[in-house]
């Protein structure tokens, strides 16, 4: 599933996955470029961010995007970054790698050693992406990925995302992991229940159908 290039940002926020537009030409081509593109309109002149959400895949980048206006709106100066090859981040394992690496001026500029709190989302399964992404782990406590979990059936997108802990509102945990705050301070008592599933995430997280 690839991002199709968009005529506009306001289109950004109502196009489904399968046909996202969420990037113009001049972003898609940067994002092809180098591997990774900072989405400077999805949290624009929030003051200094304290927080990283990476996007990896076009569902996650649909939640992060969904939690970054949370964010917004409780004050949480934050980043949002969609990576596309994740690859080049990594530690090269050979000159021909390494020769396909982004450049460590790129990799400073979207990933500021000062901004330690980091949330990386992704359509794979976490541990190994940590794995490729290494060099971007702060650490225990500080990064925190999610992914697919070993979770599925006969579910639509949402339940999918819901049962392998991908949904907006798990990002926003994700981002109290990492910022050391309580649950409370980005999500409501209904949402906590569906997310501890003492009620049903449908109405809360996501529509009814």
């Amino acid at each position: 599933m690839s991002l199709s290039v968009g005529s506009s940002h306001r289109a950004r926020q109502t196009r489904i996955p399968e046909d996202p537009a969420l990037l113009d030409h001049d972003e898609s081509e940067e994002l092809c470029r180098n591997g990774a593109l900072e989405l400077q309109w999805a949290a624009p002149g929030n003051g200094t961010p304290k927080v990283i959400l990476t996007a990896i895949g076009a569902y996650q980048l649909v939640e992060v995007l969904k939690a970054s206006k949370r964010l917004e709106k409780h004050s949480i100066a934050h980043r949002v970054i969609y990576m596309f090859e994740p690859g080049r981040f990594r530690i090269a394992r050979s000159d021909a790698e390494r020769s396909h690496l982004a450049p460590a001026e790129l990799v400073r500029q979207l990933y500021p050693e000062a901004i330690q709190a980091r949330v990386f989302v992704c359509h794979t399964r976490p541990e190994p992406m940590l794995g490729i992404l290494r060099p971007l782990d702060t650490g225990l406590g500080r990064t925190v990925a999610l992914g697919f979990r070993n979770r599925g059936g006969t579910l639509d997108v949402n339940g999918m995302l819901f049962v392998n802990q991908l949904t907006w509102a798990h990002c926003l945990v994700a981002v109290t992991t990492v910022l050391a705050i309580p649950r409370e301070t980005l999500l409501t008592p209904l949402e906590i229940d569906a997310l501890d599933h003492n009620r049903s995430p449908q109405g809360v997280l996501f529509p009814l159908p």
